[in-house]
């Protein structure tokens, strides 16, 4: 009987652990997915990201684009929230998101050379209530 008792004490042990680790991958990996993106185009006049959003989506969503000090912008699909031309800054506040692909589109007045930029994008997870955040490089 004591040996009987040890075995399903090992057994619950082991299948708590299991059940945590598989909670823990879980929680990494829907937020590592939650939203990702790529450079379509990163240099000449047009900058093109391509957003991939998953469901279920967040309530909004923030982009930062980051150019050259000084870049001027010349349009941006969609439109802009904010742009510090000192920083180099873009900013848009995207709400009511949905699932799928979206592509944010810079037209500049100059050319850009190529591995000058890099984007952020930031939002809350809707499973966890935790900010996701991902960096994405050309």
């Amino acid at each position: 009987m004591i040996i009987y008792n040890l075995q399903v004490k090992k057994w619950i042990c082991f299948l708590c652990i299991v059940a945590v680790a598989a909670l823990f991958n879980a929680k990494t990996v829907f937020a590592a997915d939650l939203v990702s993106g790529h450079y379509i185009s990163s240099s000449g006049k047009t900058i093109e990201l391509a957003i991939d959003i998953q469901s279920p989506s967040p309530a909004s969503l923030i982009i930062e684009q980051y150019l050259p000090p000084g870049t001027k912008i010349a349009s941006s699909q969609p439109k802009l929230k904010k742009y510090d031309i000192k920083k180099g800054k873009a900013k848009w506040l995207l709400k009511n998101v949905r699932s799928g692909k979206m592509i944010v589109k810079l037209q500049l007045a100059d050319t850009l050379g190529k591995g000058r930029i890099q984007a952020l994008l930031r939002c809350k997870d809707p499973a966890t209530g935790g900010f996701v955040e991902m960096t994405v490089t050309p």
